[in-house]
């Protein structure tokens, strides 16, 4: 599939979606060693955010995931990581203005 790259134009949003996933990630780091640190990137994903970015709606993609195992067969995730995202969704609702 040819799916565009998407960028967040809210550069606002997209840092406090980050800061408040990187604080859900470091709460964990003594029991989730080695996943890694967010960061924000630019790059197609399996989603429309791309299209809806380039016709001019602001978007960002934050959900659960499994190192390695996004859009695969045997895709799954921990309720672990669905309760981390659930504390990201939160954290970024209840820090908006």
């Amino acid at each position: 599939q040819d799916l565009p790259p998407m960028a967040c134009d809210d550069a606002e949003f997209a840092d406090r979606v980050l800061s408040v996933a990187r604080d859900a990630h470091a709460e964990e780091a003594a029991d989730a060693p080695g996943e890694g640190t967010p960061e924000q990137v630019v790059k197609p994903h399996a989603t429309d955010a791309g299209w809806l970015a380039d016709a001019g709606t602001t978007c960002l993609v934050c959900g659960p995931a499994e190192p390695g195992e996004a859009h695969t067969a045997t895709e799954s995730v921990s309720s672990a990581v669905v309760e981390r995202c659930y504390r990201i969704y939160r954290g970024v609702a209840e820090s908006w203005p």
